[in-house]
């Protein structure tokens, strides 16, 4: 697809699940939902939140890797996007952007998006979009670099079954 310096950006194959979603369980500490649920709750029945990510995007990729875009260095993954476009309503949505540590700072989120973004556009993509929590500062600022605009902010609750108090009123 792309290359410069040593890294090559490449469609991503169903081979690549198992390291893209490690990957993920590497980097999204902090900017996971789960994450910050594990921190209040400790590991879900047995499971902790780098597990539950591993797996998410593992599936995700495994299941399409035609919607994911993996950079590569040297023979192991530096980075990959994965993203969706509703037939619909022809919204393209980002669904993770990661990068390895040691790639970070280096320009490399900024050319996975614009890969992710021509992937979406050329399946027919008219909307964008791309959520993240507030404490990802640095995928904010790339972000809105791009020009996206923030609509709104969204608070996420948790709790244990058990815990279930009905409001009585």
């Amino acid at each position: 697809m792309e290359h410069d310096d040593e890294v090559i950006l490449r469609p991503a194959a169903e081979a690549d699940a198992e390291a893209l979603g490690a990957l993920a369980g590497e980097v999204f500490d902090r900017v996971a939902i789960d994450y910050w649920i594990e921190q209040s709750f400790g590991a879900i029945n047995a499971t902790d939140w780098r597990s539950r990510k591993t797996a998410s995007v593992r599936a995700e990729v495994a299941a399409n890797p035609e919607n994911a875009i993996v950079a590569e260095a040297g023979g192991r993954i530096a980075g990959f996007i994965t993203t969706r476009v509703d037939a619909v309503t022809l919204i393209g949505r980002i669904r993770n952007l990661a990068i390895a540590r040691e790639f970070q700072g280096r320009g490399l989120g900024r050319r996975l998006m614009q890969a992710g973004r021509d992937l979406m556009v050329a399946r027919g993509a008219e909307y964008l979009q791309i959520e993240t929590l507030e404490t990802n500062e640095k995928g904010q600022a790339l972000y809105e670099s791009f020009g996206f605009r923030e609509v709104t902010r969204q608070i996420h609750y948790f709790m244990e079954a058990d815990q279930w108090q009905p409001d009585s009123r």
